[in-house]
C-alpha cells in the first residue's frame, strides 16, 4: 500500500506512476488513527470509576436475622471479595419474592421504583 520506490509500476500493462502525494495523505491518516486509537484506549482502560453491582433477591439478599447485616450479608461479602474497584449495592427486600406470580413479588415493591 505505502510505495517507497520511484520506478514506475506495471499494472495490465498500463504504466502508472506512483502518486505520492496521495500516500504522504494516506500515511498521515493511518498515523492519526493509530494515535487517536491508542490515546482513547489508554483513557478507556485508565478510568477510575468503579464498575457497579446490584445485588436483588429476598431475605437473604437483605441479610435477614444475620448478626451485623452490613459486613455479613451476601452483597458485603461480595463487596469485601471484589475490592475498591467495585460498588455493590443491597436491593435485598425481606419477605417478597422474585416471582412475579407470587405472594408478595419484588417487582411490586416501591423500593425497587
Amino acid at each position: 500500500m505505502f510505495l517507497m520506490y520511484h520506478e514506475q509500476n506495471l499494472i495490465k500493462g498500463i504504466n502508472v506512476k506512483p502518486n505520492y502525494k496521495l500516500l504522504i495523505t494516506m500515511r498521515l491518516k493511518f498515523i492519526l488513527n493509530l494515535w487517536m486509537f491508542l490515546f482513547l484506549s489508554t483513557n478507556l482502560f485508565s478510568q477510575k470509576t468503579a464498575v457497579k453491582a446490584a445485588c436483588i433477591g429476598n431475605s437473604i439478599t437483605y441479610g435477614a436475622f444475620i448478626a451485623n447485616r452490613d459486613q455479613n450479608s451476601y452483597p458485603a461479602q461480595l463487596q469485601a471479595y471484589l475490592g475498591d474497584g467495585y460498588e455493590v449495592r443491597n436491593y435485598g427486600v425481606s419477605g417478597r419474592t422474585l416471582l412475579t406470580q407470587g405472594d408478595y413479588p419484588y417487582v411490586k415493591n416501591e423500593r425497587v421504583h
